[in-house]
C-alpha cells in the first residue's frame, strides 16, 4: 500500500502500518453505538440525541474525507497524516466524564475529522500504486477497518467495566497519537499533482474546468448517491442495533453490542472474501451482492427474527465487498484526480450516510425502532440501480 520507509523489514512494516490506521478507523467508526447506553445515561440522552451524535461523527468524517483530497493530490503526504493524527488523538483524550453534550459533541466532531483525513490519503496512496488492480489491496486496508469495528465492541465493554466512558475514548486517542508517531518509519509516495494542473490548464484554455466536469458528471454523481446510500446502512446498523435489540427484540443491550460485532465481522468476511475470490469484482458482483442484502434484510426483519446477531452478520457478509468496489471503480474513473474524486465520493457520502442515520434515528423516535431498522433496506436497494446507470455507459 504505501512504498518502503527507513526500516528493515519493508513487507511487516507497511502491513503493521497500514492495518493499524484502519484498525483504528473501524474502532472509531463504533464508538458512538458501543457507548450509547453509558452515554445516554450519564448524560441524560434520548435516542435522538445520540443519533445526533453518531450523525456528527460521521459528518465529520466525511468532512475530513472530503477536505483531504485535494489536499492529497497536491501536498507532501506526512505532515498532513501527523496533522491529522494529532487532532484526532487531542480529541480523543479531552473527553471526561464531566462533560456537557455540546462539548462531547466538538471533540466526536474533530476526532472523525482526524480519522477521516487520513482515510482518503490511504485510499490515494493504495490507488496510486495499484491503479485499476486496486480492489484486492483496498479490501486489505477495508478488511483491517471491519476487523478494528468487529472487536471494537468487546474492547470499549471491557474499558467501560474499568472505569466510565470516556476512557475508551482515551484509548483511541493515546492509539492515533502512536499512529502518526510511528509514520515516520514509512515512506509516503509524492502526489501526483501535475498531472491534474497540466489537465486542468488544457481544459481552462476552451474555457471549461476540469474539476467541475467531473462534480457535473453522470457517473461522478451515480458513485456518490451509491456512497451515500452504503455508508447510510453501514452507520444506521451500527448506532441501532442496541436499540433495535432491546427495545424491538426486548434483548439485553449486551445482544445489541454483539450484533453490532456480528456485522463488522460479516464485513469482514465479504472484504476477505473479494480478496481471495477468483473471477470479477466489478460491477456485476457488486450487483448482486447489493440486491441480496436487501432481500436478507427485508425478510429477516418481518419475521423479526430474535437471533438478531444473524440479521446483522447477514447484511454485513454480503455488502462485505461493496465499498473497496466503489472507492476502486472512482480511483479508476477519473485517474488524473484520485484524490480529489476519492475523497468527494466517499466524504459526500458520508455525508449523506449522516442524513440517513438522522432519518432512521427520527423515524425510530417517531413510529418505532422495527420500521426504523426496516427502512434501510430502501437504501440497499439504491446500490445496483445505481450500478445499472454506470453499466449503461
Amino acid at each position: 500500500m504505501l512504498k518502503a520507509g527507513p526500516c528493515s523489514w519493508p513487507f511487516a512494516c507497511l502491513f503493521s502500518f497500514g492495518f493499524a490506521a484502519f484498525f483504528l478507523l473501524g474502532v472509531v467508526l463504533i464508538l458512538i453505538g458501543a457507548n450509547q447506553v453509558e452515554m445516554a445515561a450519564a448524560l441524560d440522552l434520548n435516542l435522538a440525541q445520540s443519533g445526533r451524535l453518531g450523525a456528527a461523527l460521521i459528518l465529520s468524517i466525511g468532512v475530513g474525507v472530503t477536505v483531504a483530497g485535494p489536499l492529497v493530490d497536491r501536498l507532501p503526504r506526512r505532515p498532513l497524516f501527523l496533522a491529522c493524527t494529532g487532532v484526532a488523538a487531542i480529541a480523543g483524550l479531552a473527553v471526561r466524564p464531566a462533560i456537557s453534550y455540546a462539548e462531547l459533541l466538538l471533540w466526536i466532531t474533530l476526532l472523525g475529522a482526524g480519522v477521516g483525513f487520513y482515510e482518503t490519503l490511504l485510499h490515494v496512496v493504495a490507488a496510486q500504486q495499484f491503479g485499476t488492480r486496486a480492489v484486492r489491496p483496498l479490501a486489505l486496508l477495508h478488511a483491517a477497518a471491519t476487523l478494528g469495528a468487529t472487536l471494537g465492541p468487546w474492547l470499549t465493554e471491557w474499558l467501560v467495566a474499568r472505569g466510565e466512558f470516556p476512557l475508551a475514548f482515551h484509548a483511541v486517542g493515546v492509539a492515533v497519537l502512536l499512529l502518526g508517531l510511528s509514520s515516520f518509519a514509512i515512506a509516503l509516495p509524492d502526489p501526483e499533482a501535475q498531472a491534474i494542473l497540466e489537465t486542468e490548464n488544457k481544459d481552462m484554455s476552451s474555457g471549461h474546468s476540469t474539476r467541475w466536469r467531473i462534480l457535473l458528471s453522470r457517473d461522478f454523481l451515480v458513485l456518490v448517491g451509491m456512497s451515500c446510500a452504503y455508508i447510510g446502512v453501514e452507520s444506521s446498523l451500527t448506532l441501532f442495533s442496541v436499540p433495535y435489540a432491546s427495545e424491538g427484540l426486548s434483548l439485553s443491550p449486551a445482544r445489541g453490542r454483539s450484533a453490532i460485532s456480528a456485522f463488522w465481522f460479516g464485513l469482514l468476511g465479504g472484504r476477505l472474501w473479494l480478496m481471495f475470490r477468483r473471477g470479477s469484482t466489478g460491477t456485476r458482483y457488486l450487483t448482486w451482492i447489493s440486491i441480496a442484502a436487501g432481500l436478507w434484510l427485508v425478510a429477516i426483519t418481518v419475521v423479526r427474527f430474535s437471533f438478531i446477531e444473524l440479521v446483522t452478520g447477514g447484511v454485513g457478509l454480503l455488502l462485505g465487498g461493496a465499498f473497496s468496489i466503489l472507492v476502486s471503480l472512482t480511483a479508476a474513473r477519473f485517474p488524473t484526480a484520485r484524490g480529489t474524486t476519492v475523497g468527494l465520493v466517499v466524504g459526500i457520502g458520508t455525508a449523506g450516510g449522516a442524513l440517513i442515520a438522522a432519518l432512521t434515528g427520527w423515524l425510530a423516535e417517531e413510529t418505532s425502532v422495527l420500521l426504523g431498522f426496516q427502512s434501510l433496506a430502501f437504501w440497499v436497494f439504491l446500490i445496483p440501480i445505481g450500478v445499472q446507470i454506470l453499466r449503461r455507459r
